[in-house]
């Protein structure tokens, strides 16, 4: 596996990581809610798990977009995030929404309380290993529930090219992140100037931890490809000018302007962080709709590009989800 650090002033394991993350977020676009979790790649995998009067938890639900969305329609939801500052700023926005701050690893539900616990990138962050944290998922999940648990994947792009030299000795370091190799979670002393932020597992090892807390695992993907190229040099700073020429082409193609604000501050951040605000989400069109099929809702049954994509998904996803229940 992979132990990623930051130059940040928190690890990734702490409360205040996240609220200083989250204060530089926009507060969740609450008007636009539909059209951002419909576009996401894993709205299919909800729609197929979410029962309306059976209880769906979003363990670290930060901007908290799952627990509105479902809330809207009628479900029953629950939204926990141990930072304070995110929970107090859900309340804020809609004061109807069932969210409050608590540890994942010491849940305040009864046994088999969940039809459906989503975590999306959390159970990494901790330095110890993420076994509590299952423990405690598989606790309070019912017996014909989910778990839907995505985390950062040792992937190819990051295993065998990135990040091939590191090892538990040296630390190949690129921006702002510092990665080594090892063979465990474990705690341990960070290098000066870094904080632990998360780690990046391969399948085979997160499969066996998934095990050990008690999951079969029905079905594992990777997502969140554009995330995963941003760590290639250069990609990041070259996303914005290939968004705004497919949100140009697509807007010429039905015969209107590209919208004002499509600047270059807008960058593909956008469509993986909330998959709608992008221009590109936005885009009509063929071409619009092709975009939005391939870079915000991953769609694999494109014909031609689709198989592209599950390549890419396989090697180069920044996350790897488990759809998991409970043994």
């Amino acid at each position: 596996m992979l132990k990623m650090y930051s130059r940040q002033d928190h690890a990734g394991n702490e409360p205040e990581f996240w609220d200083n993350a989250w204060d530089q977020v926009a507060p969740a676009n609450f008007e636009n809610i539909r059209n951002i979790c419909e576009n996401d790649p894993l709205w299919p995998l909800f729609e197929r798990t979410v029962v309306p009067d059976r209880l769906l938890m979003d363990g670290g639900c930060g901007p908290g977009q799952w627990v509105k969305y479902y809330h809207d329609r009628g479900c029953r939801t629950l939204g926990v995030d141990f930072a304070p500052r995110a929970i107090e700023r859900l309340k804020r926005l809609d004061p109807s929404l069932n969210v409050r701050q608590a540890d994942i690893c010491d849940l305040p539900l009864k046994d088999g309380e969940l039809r459906v616990y989503y975590s999306g990138g959390v159970v990494e962050h901790f330095e110890e290993g993420p076994q509590d944290a299952l423990k405690e998922a598989r606790r309070v999940i019912a017996t014909d529930g989910y778990f839907l648990c995505s985390i950062p994947e040792a992937s190819w792009l990051r295993d065998q090219l990135l990040y091939r030299s590191a090892n538990v000795e040296r630390m190949v370091v690129r921006g702002d992140f510092g990665v080594r190799r090892i063979p465990d979670p474990r705690r341990e002393s960070t290098p000066q100037g870094w904080n632990f932020y998360q780690y990046a597992f391969e399948e085979g090892e997160f499969r066996n931890h998934l095990e050990e807390a008690g999951f079969r695992i029905e079905e594992t993907f990777g997502l969140s490809v554009l995330w995963g190229l941003y760590e290639i040099p250069g990609v990041k700073q070259a996303v914005p000018l290939v968004q705004r020429a497919i949100s140009s082409a697509a807007a010429i193609a039905q015969g209107w302007k590209p919208r004002a604000s499509a600047g270059t501050n807008r960058t593909a951040t956008d469509i993986a962080s909330d998959n709608s605000s992008s221009d590109i989400s936005q885009s009509g069109g063929v071409l619009g709709e092709l975009a939005r099929r391939i870079l915000v809702r991953e769609d694999v049954t494109v014909p031609v590009l689709g198989s592209l994509l599950q390549l890419a998904r396989d090697r180069v996803a920044n996350l790897r989800m488990y759809v998991a229940r409970p043994n």
